[in-house]
């Protein structure tokens, strides 16, 4: 059973392998159709606690597997920060249908991984707290559901218990069919109930979910499968691969290719599972279990589709007052684009005399007309599109790489010195460096940071172009930096990338030529034992 809850929820990166099969489907179930759901909504409105309240009350008919909240949310920094953070599959049954449930983080800080969830549903829960209402979050995820074309949701107003006054739900549900109607959704056909997840969850009322579930079966219809058309199934996770098939179908024992990410290599089918249950066939629309033959897990990468980075597209960009950039994106503007279940760096280029934009992207990706995508800077969404024309594959030059982590001078991005791990310890102990972390204050908490080091988060810092050079200096505390230049400034962050683009900032607004980075960044500084200090 350990090995079906770790097909469910898309975290067991150590199985390689199918080692058992258990029982098969009948050819009653078969005929169910399946349907992909899911949960999305602020962080600790309820969304994980809802989704293994499902479970838990569908599976008093026999139908389903109660599958407990700490399954859901398994992996240890979920159980130990008490939120979601990755895409999490569970399965259920109503009467007449299948469902495959995805559970989609609600941070902020883990947009990618919701939009990655997102994108294979065919019908969305979203669920608000009733003692909080709409949300940042709440407000993001309706315009990401939106975006990636789910044209159905429905709302279950979580913790209806602990409101008291009944005023107080129904203002929550009118500004929730005020916000439905704002994002283009049908407010006045669209179910709301109200309940309570956790008393559910515990056995005390379990009349809400069944709403809940009855109101997924009449309000959210099956789409059309095109199971004859060529096989496309986008990769969730890599152990056995997960994911839905998007169209096509997939036999045990067939020849399959590959490719994303520059890869394209042939394999085959040596197992399917939907579920809890093996299969010898899977349609378009399932949420499949795949073990592969022929291919090392190395090689996948959620992602990759069964190949050209250059593509012409229609795209929405969103205003200020939707939440979008406040300043105009210009031409060769680079930032991040997520499609499916994948993203990666891309440069946007503006068609002379044509609304149409042309976009290319990092590698290689098998993309297709009407394909549809995001755009996403920082923590914000700036946009969405869709595909209209695929050109021929151009190279992504060293020349566009380095312009992805600056903010416009790609001549700047050259001349950043790159220190490592001994090179930084040596600086701080001998103070010839001056350490600057491009940090966020939830890594900063939760993480610690590098002892005499500086923080400031990279949006703040990105705001701070605005200000005036002595303001700047001002506020931030580098005055001494323009009269010592030889006390090299070095950026580090989390990961890496973010480093370059600070550097970059910090040369233009103040002038200051000796700036270096620390790629190896605070992930690498840990790694090797580097001392931490806790905020």
């Amino acid at each position: 059973m350990a090995l079906h809850r770790a097909l469910l929820l898309g975290r067991a990166s150590s199985i390689r392998s199918l080692l058992i099969f258990p029982r098969r489907l009948t050819s009653s179930e078969s005929r169910k159709p399946n349907l992909n759901v899911g949960t999305i909504g602020h962080v600790d409105h309820g969304k994980t606690t809802l989704t293994a309240a499902i479970t838990r009350v569908l599976s008093s008919s026999g139908n389903s597997k109660f599958v407990d909240y700490g399954d859901i949310d398994k992996a240890p920094e979920e159980r130990a920060r008490g939120i979601t953070i990755n895409v999490a599959h569970v399965g259920y049954e109503s009467p007449t249908r299948r469902y495959s449930h995805t559970d989609c983080p609600g941070h902020q800080d883990y947009v990618k991984n919701m939009i990655s969830g997102a994108s294979q549903m065919d019908g969305a829960i979203l669920v608000i707290a009733a003692d909080d209402g709409i949300m940042p979050q709440t407000r993001e995820h309706i315009l990401l559901a939106k975006q990636v074309g789910i044209k159905n949701l429905v709302v279950f107003i979580n913790k209806a218990d602990i409101v008291d006054d009944p005023e107080i739900l129904e203002l929550v549900e009118m500004e929730v069919s005020e916000l439905l109607t704002e994002f283009g959704y049908d407010a006045d056909s669209t179910p709301i109930i109200k309940g309570s997840a956790l008393k559910a969850l515990e056995g005390v009322d379990p009349s809400s979910i069944h709403k809940l579930v009855e109101s997924l079966d009449s309000h959210i219809s099956v789409p059309e499968r095109d199971s004859k058309a060529p096989l496309v199934m986008p990769i969730d996770n890599v152990f056995t691969v997960p994911g839905t098939l998007k169209s096509g179908s997939m036999k045990k024992g067939e020849k399959l290719n590959i490719a994303g990410h520059n890869y394209n290599e042939k394999c085959s089918v040596s197992g399917l599972q939907v579920f809890n249950s093996s299969v010898d066939m899977a349609t378009a629309g399932d949420n499949v279990g795949v073990n592969l033959k022929g291919v090392k897990a190395k090689n996948l990468t959620p992602g990759s589709f069964t190949f050209t980075n250059h593509f012409q597209a229609n795209c929405y960009f969103l205003t200020p007052e939707e939440g979008g950039r406040s300043k105009p994106i210009m031409d060769k503007y680079i930032q991040l684009i997520h499609m499916d279940t994948w993203s990666m760096g891309f440069r946007l280029d503006f068609l002379e005399k044509s609304a149409i934009i042309r976009i290319t992207t990092k590698k290689n990706m098998p993309l297709f007309d009407g394909n549809t995508f995001t755009l996403r800077e920082n923590k914000i969404t700036i946009g969405t599109g869709i595909i209209t024309f695929l050109e021929k594959p151009i190279a992504f030059s060293l020349f566009s790489l380095l312009f992805l982590f600056s903010i416009g001078r790609i001549s700047t991005a050259m001349t950043l010195k790159e220190y490592n791990f001994e090179e930084v310890k040596e600086g701080l102990k001998t103070s010839s460096i001056f350490l600057l972390g491009v940090r966020n204050p939830s890594e900063l908490q939760e993480e610690g940071t590098i002892p005499g080091s500086r923080n400031i988060p990279l949006p703040e810092l990105e705001g701070a172009i605005a200000l005036s050079e002595d303001e700047f200096k001002g506020k931030y505390g580098f005055e001494h930096l323009k009269k010592q230049k030889e006390v090299p400034l070095v950026i580090y962050c989390k990961l890496g990338g973010r480093a370059t683009k600070a550097g970059n900032l910090l040369m233009d607004k103040l002038g200051l030529e000796n700036v270096g980075v620390y790629m190896g960044s605070f992930t690498d500084w840990v790694a090797k034992g580097g001392e931490v200090q806790k905020e």
